[in-house]
């Protein structure tokens, strides 16, 4: 299992660290807020001593003492930073620092999702581990999944769609659209387990395979509309920011 990306908020708004904080723990469980830090001199004492800690910076620009430029002229940072201000005139100036997003508040869940789409993109570890799994050597992946009182062994590309109900994970089988329960997360299913080469996932609930898919059609606010080879109790929509990454991962 993957270990947690570690985070960290520096912001001096208190309201608007607990958003951000239930944001990122309500959607994205695969990231730990390890604190927040509200002034200049805490976050440069801070990040002194635990950068080798951290994946990521979610970090607001005015701060209680001083501009939060002041902290990465102080310190050398190679942490990937998610910039949070109500100002947009920083944009350039974030940009020449490790910059991975500029996020305007109020924050929303839809910007907050393609800012991490970026930054976890752009890591070099899944960079080589996408390279790896499109040409490397190729191996097939099985389960076992629980049905009943038993355990069924299926290969990956006997599945056509791994997605979440009640808090636990399902897996329908690609022939038949039988219905089994799983051992693991969406985030273990789509970071350490599934081909990226042949599934992706389309919105928070949903893992498709590509060999499941029957059709595509338009949706509102330009989003798209997924029909599987199986039936599907669930409406498939494909969240806006991932529409095109999903048209280049389909036919490559």
């Amino acid at each position: 299992m993957l270990s947690p990306m570690k985070t960290i908020i520096i912001e001096d708004e208190r309201l608007a660290a607990k958003r951000l904080e239930r944001l990122i723990s309500s959607n994205h469980p695969n990231y730990e807020v390890l604190c927040s830090l509200d002034t200049v001199r805490d976050s440069i004492q801070y990040l002194s001593a635990n950068q080798n800690n951290l994946d990521l910076i979610f970090c607001d620009i005015h701060l209680a003492d001083g501009n939060s430029f002041e902290i990465f002229n102080k310190i050398k940072c190679e942490i990937p930073i998610i910039f949070t201000t109500a100002y947009d005139q920083y944009s350039l100036e974030a940009f020449d620092l490790n910059s991975q997003h500029y996020l305007l508040k109020p924050i929303n869940e839809e910007d907050l999702a393609k800012a991490l789409s970026k930054f976890e993109k752009n890591r070099p570890d899944q960079n080589l581990k996408n390279i790896l799994d499109r040409f490397g050597p190729k191996k097939t992946r099985r389960f076992l999944l629980r049905s009943g009182q038993g355990l069924v062994p299926k290969k990956e590309s006997e599945l056509a769609m791994f997605y979440t109900r009640n808090k636990v994970v399902h897996a329908a089988d690609m022939h038949e659209g039988k219905v089994y329960m799983t051992d693991f997360t969406l985030e273990q299913l789509e970071n350490e387990l599934l081909s990226h080469q042949s599934f992706f996932r389309i919105n928070r609930k949903h893992i498709v395979n590509k060999e499941a898919i029957k059709a595509l059609r338009p949706h509102k606010n330009q989003r798209l509309s997924l029909s599987l080879e199986i039936p599907s109790s669930e409406e498939l929509i494909l969240s806006r920011e991932k529409v095109n990454p999903f048209k280049e991962w389909f036919v490559a």
